[in-house]
């Protein structure tokens, strides 16, 4: 084990020991296997494995911000993933959407795309073009895009602002043919189907993630009151724009797909468009909203959006 001790002022931020530690990655001989930097004041560590490479685990600390933590695992031959906690957290997912951001736009070579997940975040790359880039390196593929990943890790400590939530209003038209569903989760906590809509529509939800199906949210911060569990026989069929709860998530499906949570209304909005860009009207990090409305609502609004996508359809056709 290869130690660096640094002794700073409560004043001083940590900046040279992020240069440091750059330094010494590129510089360390084959025969240090750990390198350790370490400071007082709360500054923080970092242990690398240098003959292996299969974790890095880094903890960093400044005045005024919460220690930033990770480990990188191989994921695959054409991707990494990062981990930044155990717990689903809304300042975990604050410092994934730092990570993401600070990848995305200082991509390295070979660089293909950012995956958020509720405590991770997966980074794809093309292995032919590290291949060829790294041809003439001492290094293997996995250890470059550990140091690429690495460096813009820290730069985004070195720049972590407060980044912009946004915010997205979804309406729901709760229960009936649209909600199903939504008698059976007021019968098992105790509520009156307008006790659950009023909960529902109430909260302030956080997607976590997108998955299962393009678009889907998985979005957390639903109240505990109107939990209940996934279906143990999932039906074949459900309609896009469905809005479901399993556990303490809730969810809309963006496609006519299988599934098995427990569908209480039905947005008329259309969470998924390939010819779109980004495609997935929601994204990890936004804050969604409900806000009930009657049939009659939804009927107009799921007209007047079937007719901009006909509308759309035939421009796209035209070109």
């Amino acid at each position: 084990m290869f130690k660096i001790f640094l002794h700073k002022t409560n004043t001083e931020r940590y900046d040279h020991v992020i240069k440091l530690y750059q330094e010494l990655v590129y510089r360390m001989d084959n025969g240090v296997s750990d390198l350790h930097i370490s400071a007082t004041c709360s500054t923080g560590w970092i242990l690398i494995d240098k003959m292996s490479y299969k974790v890095y685990h880094i903890q960093l600390r400044t005045e005024g911000m919460s220690a930033m933590e990770w480990t990188i695992h191989p994921l695959g031959d054409s991707a990494v993933l990062i981990e930044f906690g155990q717990e689903i957290h809304g300042d975990i997912l604050g410092r994934i959407q730092t990570a993401a951001h600070q990848i995305e736009q200082d991509p390295f070579p070979g660089w293909i795309e950012c995956i958020p997940s509720y405590t991770t975040l997966a980074v794809y790359y093309d292995l032919a073009v590290l291949s060829l880039i790294n041809r003439s390196g001492n290094t293997g593929i996995y250890e470059t895009v550990c140091q690429l990943i690495e460096q813009r890790l820290l730069m985004a400590l070195t720049q972590e602002k407060k980044q912009q939530t946004r915010v997205v209003d979804i309406p729901v038209c709760y229960g009936g043919e649209y909600g199903p569903d939504l008698q059976l989760v007021a019968d098992r906590n105790g509520l009156t189907t307008d006790q659950v809509i009023q909960i529902h529509a109430s909260g302030d939800y956080t997607v976590y993630a997108i998955g299962f199906a393009p678009g889907f949210p998985y979005m957390g911060g639903m109240s505990p009151q109107i939990a209940a569990p996934r279906k143990q026989t999932p039906r074949l069929t459900i309609p896009a724009g469905s809005v479901g709860i399993a556990g303490e998530q809730t969810g809309i499906y963006p496609l006519d797909t299988p599934g098995g949570w427990q569908l209480i209304g039905r947005a008329p909005v259309r969470l998924f468009d390939p010819k779109q860009a980004p495609p997935a009207l929601l994204q990890s990090g936004n804050k969604v909203r409900f806000f009930p409305i009657p049939a009659e609502e939804y009927i107009r609004l799921g007209q007047q959006a079937s007719n901009v996508r006909s509308q759309a359809d035939e421009e796209g056709g035209r070109r």
